[in-house]
């Protein structure tokens, strides 16, 4: 064991010394009676308090007593010569005579050693001493948390399936999100326990050293150990989450976890609102969740009431996404602030990705009804059909929110305005408004979704995609029910030749690689390829550059890479975000691997990833997407990455995952 752990169990040979100082536990209080000396010696009363335990394993050495060991500077005892002796007997003074001959004046004081923090293993919190837990600590700081902490049960939180063991389940049967502290629904609404302090969950606490009867003391030891965690991955500041619903939670298949910086909830769309002064988001419950929902899909409706809002009656207006209460005349008027949480778009997923969200666009026309972009308009042949369809400009939207797009119906030219949310006829300048609506889901779509099919697998019905819908041919047969594989790359193969030469030749060389595996997964290949056509439009037909760059992390999240490619907030934060808010990779393995977080193996992970990094310009610390090639037109064509240094870059930053695709990983 770690020497520098030693207040966790102590050494085999502690006990006789740890009882030296007779004040306090566990080092400042001995509590065993008479010691033993291991294999021999008779028993040895000591005159300054009761010998302490050695060790979990007892001791060999001078006592093994019933005291719980504490910090204590240890005088081994000697492999030969009187002290291990059969029969031996000794005095205090003897003692005395053998440790002064060893170098020590007198019997040294139990006192606690202060412990350097240890290098976090990847993906957890710093090892702590083992102890036992106590509702509060000295001068009243919250008592020391636990080594390891029992976890909840994952299947206690699936809502389809649940947890079939009962009683005799090992894990805690509680709302996993309650248990640290982001849980949005009150006890009375979530569908999951709010207590910790069941039968079943006290025993198991038991088991991992917690015996708090304060349900508040033991939740907040998950919280800080949560907290940590977040510190350790984030650095010191824990970003808030993303206005975006995970789609990988909706299915349970999440490998994030709790590091996961979106939002996650039962359906792929969630209502929040927020009290006057409030600084936290609440959900509302998950039948109104789905009724105004249901509202706001109709694009003819422009509220939904009643609502009940913390106790008030209250009507949700789409227009400006407010809950107004409802007050009687001459009432000053209250209101909430109410947003929607959504999935990503489908525009920005591969066809056939579940829990996305299809968003539809529509126009209103002269008699107020809304027509949808690309249908015919009830007027029909007067105004003819947009040349622009829901999914076009939402590729648009989701490309630059507050861009203007042009279109036609065959009669008339049109100026469609995103960030006014209006058209406005170029000739005659008349406007009219525009609404963006979502495709509604129900319950029954969330539980019974439909088999998706891989974009890769087939082409579409109007003949030749704009990009490569194939998969490399190198990759090996992937089931259609797999999200991502990672299949080992031979040593001898010519791959792994050009892996290992490219990990050498920027700056690891004589790093000895343990292995080198080939990530493939259809969805993110595919979403790569239509941005890599993407871009290539937009720069005139000519391709985009694409670069092969390194990513160093922590084990904990490789797996999580591989299903839904990296996520800004865990890698650009701990880098700095110096060039910008997004993802981060080099050129350098070597300045990639200070990134690669040793895991408790000891060994390393780096990623190899094939980067549209187009045409880029020097980051700064603030943007969140690259800036505009033109300043003169902020609403133009912007750059496709920041950099470092664009004489000699080293550091590139990416705003849109889908310009990346993690295509090996490196174990070293």
């Amino acid at each position: 064991m770690n020497q520098t752990m030693s207040d966790q169990d102590g050494s085999p040979n502690s006990g006789g010394t740890r009882g030296a100082n007779p004040r306090g536990r566990g080092g400042y209080r001995g509590r065993g009676g008479r010691g033993r000396a291991g294999r021999g010696p008779s028993p040895c009363p000591s005159p300054n308090g009761r010998g302490g335990r050695g060790g979990p394993r007892g001791g060999r050495g001078m006592d093994r007593g019933r005291g719980r060991g504490g910090f204590s500077p240890q005088v081994p005892p000697p492999t030969s010569g009187p002290m291990v002796a059969n029969e031996a007997k000794f005095s205090m003074n003897d003692v005395m005579q053998l440790m002064q001959a060893m170098g020590a004046a007198q019997i040294p004081q139990a006192q606690p050693v202060e412990v350097p923090p240890a290098r976090p293993p990847s993906g957890g919190a710093r090892p702590r001493p083992r102890s036992r837990q106590r509702s509060g600590g000295a001068n009243g700081h919250p008592a020391p948390l636990p080594a390891k902490l029992p976890q909840a049960c994952t299947w206690y939180n699936n809502r389809q399936r649940g947890c079939t063991k009962g009683d005799a389940c090992t894990f805690l049967h509680v709302c996993s999100r309650y248990l640290v502290g982001s849980c949005i629904f009150d006890k009375n609404q979530c569908d999951f326990s709010h207590n910790i302090l069941t039968a079943q969950n006290k025993i198991i606490l038991q088991k991992f050293g917690i015996t708090s009867t304060s349900e508040k003391a033991v939740i907040g030891i998950f919280k800080r150990d949560f907290v940590n965690k977040k510190k350790i991955e984030q650095g010191d500041k824990v970003p808030e989450k993303l206005d975006e619903i995970c789609i990988f939670n909706i299915r349970q298949r999440c490998s994030y976890k709790t590091l996961c910086e979106r939002w996650h909830c039962r359906m792929p769309y969630q209502w929040q609102y927020r009290a006057p002064g409030a600084d936290r988001w609440r959900h509302v419950g998950h039948d109104l969740n789905v009724m105004v929902e249901e509202a706001f899909c109709k694009v003819t409706e422009d509220s939904y009431s009643p609502v009940r809002l913390d106790g008030k009656t209250c009507a949700v207006n789409f227009t400006i996404m407010k809950a107004v209460v409802d007050c009687s005349p001459g009432d000053s008027r209250q209101e909430f602030e109410v947003r929607r949480l959504s999935t990503s778009s489908s525009v920005k997923s591969p066809p056939g990705h579940l829990s996305v969200t299809e968003w539809l666009w529509y126009w209103q026309d002269v008699d107020g009804t809304w027509v949808e972009y690309g249908q015919m308009n009830k007027s029909g042949e007067v105004r003819g059909t947009s040349s622009l369809s829901s999914k076009d400009i939402e590729e648009k939207y989701q490309d630059q929110q507050d861009a203007d797009v042009t279109f036609s119906t065959g009669h008339h030219q049109y100026l469609l305005r995103l960030r006014d949310m209006c058209q406005e006829n170029t000739k005659v300048g008349t406007r009219r408004d525009v609404r963006r609506r979502p495709k509604f889901v129900s319950e029954e779509d969330v539980k019974n979704p439909p088999k998706p099919k891989h974009a890769v697998r087939a082409k579409s019905a109007r003949g030749a995609s704009a990009w490569d819908e194939s998969t490399p041919a190198n990759w090996s047969p992937i089931s259609e029910d797999d999200e991502f594989v990672k299949v080992d790359v031979a040593g001898t193969s010519a791959e792994h030749g050009n892996v290992k030469t490219l990990f050498e030749q920027n700056g690891m060389a004589g790093t000895v690689i343990l292995g080198v595996k080939r990530v493939q997964n259809a969805f993110l290949w595919s979403a790569y390829n239509r941005k890599k056509a993407q871009l290539k439009k937009q720069n005139g037909g000519k391709d985009v550059e694409e670069r092969l760059l390194f990513h160093g992390t922590q084990d904990a999240v490789v797996d999580a890479i591989c299903q839904q490619n990296f996520d800004w907030r865990l890698s650009g934060s701990r880098v700095g975000q110096l060039y910008g808010q997004g993802t981060y990779f080099s050129a350098s393995s070597q300045y990639s691997h200070s990134y690669a977080q040793q895991a408790s193996n000891g060994r390393r992970y780096m990623f190899v990833v094939r980067v549209l990094v187009g045409a880029y310009t020097k980051g700064d610390p603030g943007v969140r997407r690259p800036p505009p090639v033109n300043p003169s037109e902020p609403y133009g064509r912007m750059y496709d990455s920041c950099v470092n240094d664009t004489a000699n870059p080293n550091i590139f930053v990416i705003f849109d995952n889908a310009q990346c695709y993690p295509e090996h990983i490196i174990e070293y």
